[in-house]
């Protein structure tokens, strides 16, 4: 978009920065978040309005350049359209935390994952999606327009979101509790498969502790406080779990 047409629209500087890394991550995750960062980029959020990261996302599928790849689904991780969009989701919702704007839904991931702490990011501050189930969405209260812009960083595997708007003398801060751990479940768990020949076994997860945090945000303008909010997150006790084949059977 043209400076001009920027400036127009009250858009002077950024409002709001999230950004998460996924180094390490396999070939399908990276080619779904390069193709859900482009979904959004460029994207206009009117004053008042409630952004839906869903809705902007569209249909996850081969035709947005979208391939298939491990997702947490119900019980178990297993192949689906789109898996590693909660990278993606989870720099949209820190954008927004670190805006101040009122967040109206997120929902955390099952269990720990150890990309969204991968940069000292304390636990609870992901935002799983799951589309028709899991969204995030956050107001617009600034004023003015809010301009999303994205950016994958392939050489330090990092990705960011920016939320563009009017001028903000909004200061965000940051702090957590732990208010309990749970022992990850000591015997694995095993989920049978017809789709796969019968004799084969593989791994689809890790053991995991579960954790109880709460995540806490002030707002300031100024000295003045704002708001206070709370984040609470409830991440399960993980089993390792095996699938096993048990086709031809």
């Amino acid at each position: 978009m043209h400076e001009g047409n920027l400036a127009s629209l009250g858009i002077t500087g950024p409002v709001g920065v999230g950004m998460s890394s996924f180094a390490g991550s396999a070939p399908y995750r990276i080619t779904n978040i390069e193709a859900g960062a482009r979904r959004l980029h460029g994207i206009l959020i009117p004053n008042g309005s409630e952004f839906s990261f869903n809705q902007h996302l569209g249909e996850v599928d081969a035709s947005g350049g979208f391939v298939k790849g491990w997702a947490i689904i119900q019980d178990r991780t297993q192949e689906e359209w789109g898996g590693g969009l909660c990278q993606v989701s989870t720099s949209m919702f820190r954008a927004a935390f670190w805006g101040g704007l009122p967040i109206t839904e997120r929902h955390e991931h099952r269990y720990r994952i150890p990309w969204y702490e991968a940069l000292g990011e304390p636990p609870g501050l992901d935002a799983a999606i799951y589309t028709g189930w899991y969204d995030i969405r956050f107001v617009n209260d600034t004023g003015g327009w809010l301009l999303v812009q994205t950016w994958v960083d392939l050489n330090r595997q990092r990705l960011y979101i920016s939320l563009f708007g009017p001028p903000s003398a909004r200061n965000v801060t940051m702090s957590h509790e732990i208010l309990a751990t749970t022992p990850a479940p000591p015997e694995p768990k095993y989920v049978d498969d017809p789709t796969l020949p019968a004799g084969t076994v593989r791994q689809t997860d890790w053991a995991q502790g579960g954790l109880t945090v709460n995540l806490y945000r002030s707002i300031y303008e100024g000295d003045q406080l704002l708001r206070q909010d709370t984040f609470p997150t409830t991440f399960e006790p993980w089993p390792t779990v095996y699938v096993r084949g048990t086709g031809g059977l």
